[in-house]
């Protein structure tokens, strides 16, 4: 019988970049031979990005459960998730999802429990419930997964983490690298900056925006920035474009459901996130010879980009050096092209066969061969 993996997560159904990355390794250790689960706490009978038709999709409720009860509720059910289902292998997608599974490591043969972290140890977002999650998983975890070698680090300093405990395995990359993306020396195209993410503070849209402003109007003619993602910013985003009067330049286009043509149809990608569990955006972008502009935000930028060789590492949060990287290659077409030639460049590291065989390694370390 093929031993049975379960992901445990929010809602698998939301549009994100942990959502992303659940349902790519999920295929992955399908495709390898294992019998997989992806579990929602609530809204998860459907995935928003595409799962192998032999993953079942499971919820624990089908709306989010409020209230003072709505943690012992949902530790509750998924208790008895794993006494009915006994999964040989329960990973908890980010951290905060770990708190729930605290009933489970009072079963006899309990499953192999593995925290899979999809921030950084160094944010919190002001939940205390979080910070309490990562020492619990610290404390009682099986293994703790983490996107980068900085956070990595941080886990073993910060938190006290033993370096056999925790593994630094990188997101997948979901996309192959596009040599038939859009000519980046067509001149008669309108020239297109990029950015894609959930429109929250952790993104940073509002500094971008600002930003963007800081640039003189003769550099910005003939270019636009589209923003493409939704979120409870928007209305202060909204604000910030027309405080600016950057209405006919800076478009606040939605959630995308192809975001790979916004990717082939951009000139330069930028990433203005305050704080990062990985960065697949970047990923994505330098897959369509796409240079990327970039905050060294802890953590996961600095990983992926080779700084003035395929886009460009700025301080986090300093909004005049942001802006003047962005010039830097705007108005420097030679610069720009080399960039995007070299965004094209291998990362096998980031390859699904890379990044699977360490799911898989790390699976069978724990006992649980296909």
């Amino acid at each position: 019988m093929n031993k049975k993996v379960c992901f445990f997560t929010g809602s698998q159904a939301l549009p994100g970049g942990t959502e992303r990355a659940c349902s790519d390794v999920a295929n992955t250790i399908r495709r390898a031979g294992y019998s997989v689960t992806i579990l929602s706490q609530y809204n998860g009978k459907k995935s928003f990005y595409e799962v192998d038709s032999g993953i079942e999709l499971r919820e624990l409720f089908p709306l989010r459960p409020c209230g003072s009860t709505g943690f012992l509720k949902t530790s509750w059910r998924l208790f008895r998730f794993v006494v009915r289902n006994r999964p040989d292998v329960l990973i908890a997608v980010e951290s905060l999802s770990f708190l729930f599974l605290v009933f489970c490591f009072f079963l006899p043969n309990r499953p192999v429990v593995v925290n899979w972290e999809h921030f950084n140890a160094e944010i919190d977002l002001g939940l205390k419930s979080r910070n309490f999650a990562r020492r619990l998983a610290v404390w009682l975890s099986d293994k703790i997964v983490v996107l980068s070698d900085k956070d990595k680090q941080c886990w073993k300093t910060y938190l006290k983490c033993p370096d056999d405990k925790v593994i630094r395995i990188y997101n997948l990359n979901p996309v192959s690298v596009n040599a038939n993306a859009r000519s980046k020396d067509d001149t008669s195209l309108q020239r297109r900056v990029l950015a894609a993410g959930r429109l929250t503070y952790q993104k940073g849209f509002d500094l971008l925006i600002k930003a963007w402003s800081s640039l003189p109007e003769e550099q910005r003619e003939g270019w636009n920035l589209r923003i493409c993602g939704e979120g409870n910013d928007r209305p202060i985003l909204e604000r910030l474009i027309e405080k600016f009067g950057l209405g006919k330049e800076v478009q606040l286009v939605g959630q995308i459901s192809d975001i790979k043509s916004e990717y082939e149809g951009a000139d330069l990608f930028v990433l203005s996130s305050r704080f990062e569990g990985f960065g697949l955006v970047v990923l994505e972008a330098l897959s369509f010879g796409v240079p990327v502009v970039s905050f060294d935000c802890p953590a996961g930028p600095s990983e992926i980009i080779e700084n003035e060789v395929d886009g460009v590492l700025v301080p986090s949060e300093d909004i005049e050096r942001l802006s003047d990287a962005i010039a830097s290659i705007i108005n420097d077409e030679h610069k720009r092209l080399l960039m995007a030639r070299a965004a094209l460049r291998d990362r096998p590291q980031f390859s699904r066969e890379v990044v699977g065989a360490q799911w898989i390694s790390l699976l069978e370390s724990l006992g649980c061969c296909r």
